[in-house]
């Protein structure tokens, strides 16, 4: 599949509400609860973000450094926990991941995606830059990851920092990122079941990534479906027209095939002749027809997530599906008139 920018294969999310805000204890729980959780035999590794994952949400912004002149940028901020990265493994450009301490505690690092790093410090390294955020705190970029697709897959990357869950949280309904053992049935239940004993955290939403991602672009696969649904019954209706139009035409003519034949023409001069006719006219209606759809199929590509509306393929199939309905429309009744008794043919009014 297309890469979303992180780990999505054998990913669990729990969202999970907090009695209390994060600086109000809420993270010391959640602390707590995550290092149960870590230490049970199925659990691979688990972190926390404070972000919304695929919910085609934002999740805002404690950025208090101003992009520079001529950026339009919105942060889109991660509160993230030791475990994290471990779990998502988001790409690592320049630079490293955190440490647990530096997560975990006070620490003052931050990891910036791709494109926030290009339009803050373009042509030199953003590694070792500082910024300010969470009250106007420096923090020190010590890694570059590639940009995610944290919203939606069929959404564009944004422009995204990581900092210490401690400092960067906001809200009371963050997400436990985990990874569990392929051989361990129960590791999820049992999570579960460390959370609810926990006091001050409750469960509140259980997802796989790759559940997640599917949901996102449903709506575009709906969309795919009735498009797709849509075409097919046009092609239909487009062929039953066709065909019976091409045969009320030639059958219109068998007093001229009948004229044709009684003069020498052999029946294959026939069809060939009706079948050149009517190619080409179809030929015509095929031209004309394609540069309609080139104009109007724009107003497709809002529905549609990197599929390219002019692909050559799918333009080469629908032609050569119109050219086969107008073929078989035009030789059938062509072979059949061709067949005729030339004398019964000029009885024909």
């Amino acid at each position: 599949g297309e890469d979303v920018g992180f780990e999505t294969t054998n990913v669990k999310v729990i969202g999970v509400r907090l009695a209390a805000d994060p600086a109000s204890g809420g993270a010391d729980v959640l602390a707590q609860a995550l290092e149960r959780i870590r230490a049970h035999p199925g659990v691979v590794e688990a972190g926390v973000t404070d972000a919304i994952l695929l919910q085609q949400s934002s999740h805002g912004n404690v950025l208090s450094q101003m992009p520079p002149q001529g950026v339009q940028l919105f942060i889109d901020t991660h509160g993230v926990t030791s475990g994290f990265f471990e779990v998502l493994r988001p790409r690592l450009v320049e630079g490293r991941y955190p440490t647990s301490q530096e997560l975990d505690g006070p620490g003052r690092v931050v990891v910036v995606g791709e494109r926030m790093a290009r339009a803050y410090w373009p042509n030199q390294a953003a590694v070792g830059q500082t910024v300010l955020a969470a009250g106007n705190q420096p923090f020190t970029v010590v890694g570059v990851v590639s940009d995610g697709r944290y919203g939606s897959w069929d959404t564009a990357a944004r422009d995204v920092i990581y900092g210490p869950y401690r400092s960067f949280a906001m809200g009371s309904q963050p997400n436990i990122v985990l990874k569990t053992s392929t051989e361990s049935a129960s590791a999820l239940d049992d999570v579960l079941q460390i959370i609810a004993g926990a006091q001050g955290v409750r469960a509140v939403r259980l997802d796989a990534a790759e559940d997640l991602l599917a949901e996102s672009i449903r709506p575009r696969r709906l969309y795919a479906f009735l498009f797709g649904g849509f075409a097919c019954a046009a092609l239909l209706i487009v062929g039953v027209g066709v065909f019976g139009l091409l045969a009320m035409t030639t059958g219109r003519r068998v007093r001229e095939i009948g004229i044709r034949m009684t003069l020498g023409a052999a029946p294959i001069a026939v069809v060939r002749t009706l079948v050149r006719e009517h190619l080409l006219a179809s030929t015509i209606g095929l031209i004309a027809g394609g540069i309609a759809s080139a104009w109007w199929i724009r107003v497709l590509q809002s529905y549609t997530y990197q599929t390219p509306v002019y692909d050559v393929r799918a333009w080469a199939a629908a032609v050569a599906a119109i050219s086969l309905v107008v073929l078989l429309g035009t030789l059938v009744p062509s072979v059949r008139a061709s067949h005729i008794d030339p004398v019964k043919a000029l009885r024909v009014d």
